[in-house]
């Protein structure tokens, strides 16, 4: 009896132990809400439009603020990083031009000069 219950505490407490260790789970990428594990870059003049990334891309030319049919690029504001990861975001397609870093867990706003002018971004492990 005693041996049945220090294997179930043992077990019990192994599988906690695991949890920590699986890697942290982005949300929902693309839906319009910033959630943790991602980037999100805001349109320029409407704060309410969120395109959200949790992977890198390349090229924003094909993509829409989700819900507005607005294209992401040439109209991003600041970004919001809600990612334990760095983000760098591009002022040129494929990870070219001027490279922004924003920290993990903090928001960016471009000067004038760079806003509207995000057009690609990627995580980071540090920039």
């Amino acid at each position: 009896m005693r041996l049945m219950t220090a294997l179930t505490i043992l077990a019990a407490g192994g599988a906690a132990f695991l949890g920590p260790l699986a890697p942290l789970a982005a949300g929902t990428e693309r839906n319009g809400v910033l959630e943790s594990g991602e980037a999100g870059f805001r349109h320029w003049s409407d704060p309410s439009l969120v395109f959200d990334l949790a992977a890198a891309d390349a090229d924003f030319s094909d993509d829409i603020f989700p819900g507005s049919g607005i294209p992401v690029a040439g109209n991003t504001g600041g970004i919001r990083n809600a990612d334990i990861r760095w983000w760098r975001a591009y002022t040129g397609r494929g990870f070219t031009g001027a490279a922004l870093c924003v920290t993990p867990n903090s928001s960016w706003a471009p000067p004038p000069g760079l806003r509207r002018n995000i057009l690609a971004a990627h995580p980071a492990s540090t920039c």
